[in-house]
């Protein structure tokens, strides 16, 4: 029925609703969950073609709308996702255009990795006299430090279990601790 007002109604409650505003076109789905099914073999294309146009994903959270995931079209595609992106365990994600860096979690042993496959892997902190940390289990259930590359110092200092044993310094290296070497010195 398309005479009233311009509505196209499907259903016997006018459960799905086609119809134009003015300003814009809307598929209207009023009970339950809405699907787009494509049964076929070839693929199912979203084609926004006005220019640096974006495709909005839009949900309701807490009663309020909330907007869930932005597909950028002015800046090429970038997704801005409002909140956490989650990958179930053995998932990935791949970067580059022959997935040249992988970060992920899983699978056989559920590690988690970071592996490049391509020139160097940087790590650099561009914050004005910050440092960069790694650190792991300490063998009792809590995590120590174990390196620290000092931005403010221009000192790397290595540490086991949490405590200082060696620092580079300006005029050479400091070791805190015996030192054990094996072979000719």
């Amino acid at each position: 029925d398309s005479s009233a007002g311009g509505i196209v109604r499907i259903g016997n409650s006018s459960d799905l609703q086609l119809y134009h505003n003015g300003s814009n076109s809307i598929i209207l789905g009023t009970t339950n969950n809405f699907f787009l099914i494509s049964s076929g073999s070839g693929n199912f294309i979203f084609d926004s073609q006005g220019n640096d146009t974006d495709f909005i994903f839009k949900g309701t959270t807490s009663s309020a709308d909330t907007t869930f995931l932005t597909i950028d079209g002015s800046d090429s595609g970038t997704a801005i996702f409002n909140n956490d992106i989650k990958l179930s365990d053995a998932g990935y994600a791949y970067f580059g255009a022959s997935d040249d860096l992988l970060i992920g979690h899983g699978g056989g042993v559920n590690n988690s990795v970071i592996s490049n496959y391509t020139n160097h892997l940087t790590i650099t902190n561009y914050a004005d006299d910050k440092s960069v940390f790694i650190y792991s289990d300490n063998g009792s259930g809590s995590i120590a430090k174990y390196l620290q590359a000092d931005g403010s110092t221009g000192e790397t200092q290595l540490y086991h279990y949490g405590s200082e044993k060696l620092a580079t310094k300006s005029g050479g290296v400091d070791v805190s601790g015996n030192i054990t070497v094996s072979g000719t010195v």
